[in-house]
């Protein structure tokens, strides 16, 4: 285990702008701020980002995956060792599907806008080293010179000589009168016996016993009984008047099993209307109630038609155009 404590921490608020790869700019800003140890937040979106994860069974990290889509930051969290940043983050993107929600380590990003927030420790020199058991780059590091830590070190183990003496209970003394003719030879036993006392330097003294004994009691305060809670008042329903009828809700759009049979479905050869594709062409059905379609890009995508309302096609010239859109539930 590695514990770095540090004293010395500032903060730096941090602006990036669209364009700017994220992790030079992280390096960039380092090396003209002089930070050397710090710790990142950060939230915005991105063009497109490159992810990678660790695989533990082989040691090493995976080849990173790319993803051109616009993406929103849900989490980005790392740290600052060296100048160099390591960060892992949580996105999400917009899929035909639905949303798609992304993690990993953060290798290469695009920002289209980015703010973060940077906790410097200036007293901490960090740095990361690759670990032989795992195959991670892990912290190393130490404190700097000259900052005022507090010591860890464990409590000492001296012997007794080295602890405060307890001081010692007063003795108990019974005293006994003896009967005596002559008064003051008894009153001067009584005066050596208290000059034999342990001093006040060393413990208590009879004159502090006589004193406290003398001392008037003090009164004990009495508990007083906790106050019953006030009772909340019950709020009374409000009854409906008489012959009052509420507005019916409005009936849910219900796509009968008759009605999604009788949708027409392209075949290979004709073109469908897609609202984010455009125009594309039916390369062939792939046997799940999909189709596979071909860009205006070139790209091949499958498309469930299950998911999507196909309308009546329309001829443009010899081919048949069929307008799709995501099916309403």
């Amino acid at each position: 285990m590695l514990v770095l404590e540090s004293q010395s921490q500032r903060r730096l608020l941090v602006r990036l702008d669209q364009g700017e790869e994220l992790l030079a700019s992280l390096s960039k800003l380092a090396e003209e701020e002089g930070v050397s140890a710090a710790w990142v937040r950060g939230v915005g979106t991105l063009e497109w980002v490159e992810l990678d994860r660790h695989d533990q069974g082989l040691r090493r990290a995976e080849p990173p995956q790319r993803f051109s889509a616009p993406c929103e930051i849900l989490s980005l969290e790392g740290s600052l060792s060296g100048g160099d940043p390591m960060l892992h983050a949580t996105l999400s993107r917009r899929t035909d599907n639905g949303v798609e929600v992304l993690g990993g380590r953060l290798t290469a990003a695009r920002v289209f806008s980015v703010e973060l927030y940077l906790e410097c420790f200036d007293d901490v020199s960090l740095t990361r080293e690759k670990d032989r058991a795992t195959g991670l780059w892990l912290w190393q590091g130490e404190a700097r010179s000259g900052a005022a830590a507090p010591s860890r070190s464990a409590p000492s183990s001296a012997g007794p000589s080295s602890a405060a003496p307890a001081r010692p209970e007063p003795a108990t003394q019974t005293w006994t009168q003896e009967p005596d003719e002559d008064d003051d030879d008894y009153e001067d036993e009584e005066e050596e016996e208290r000059s034999a006392a342990p001093s006040s330097g060393g413990g208590v003294s009879w004159a502090d016993v006589a004193a406290v004994s003398a001392a008037p009691e003090v009164a004990r305060p009495v508990a007083r009984e906790p106050e019953p809670a006030p009772r909340k008042r019950k709020k009374k329903k409000r009854e409906a008047p008489v012959g009052f009828k509420p507005p019916p809700l409005p009936e849910k759009r219900k796509t009968s099993e008759a009605e999604f049979m009788d949708e027409p479905i392209p075949e290979k050869g004709d073109f469908i209307q897609h609202r984010q594709f455009g125009l594309c062409k039916v390369e062939k059905e792939d046997g799940e109630g999909g189709i596979v379609i071909k860009l205006p890009s070139g790209v091949r995508k499958t498309i469930k038609l299950d998911y999507m309302e196909v309308g009546q096609p329309r001829m443009e010239g010899t081919r048949r155009v069929f307008p799709i859109r995501p099916r309403r539930r």
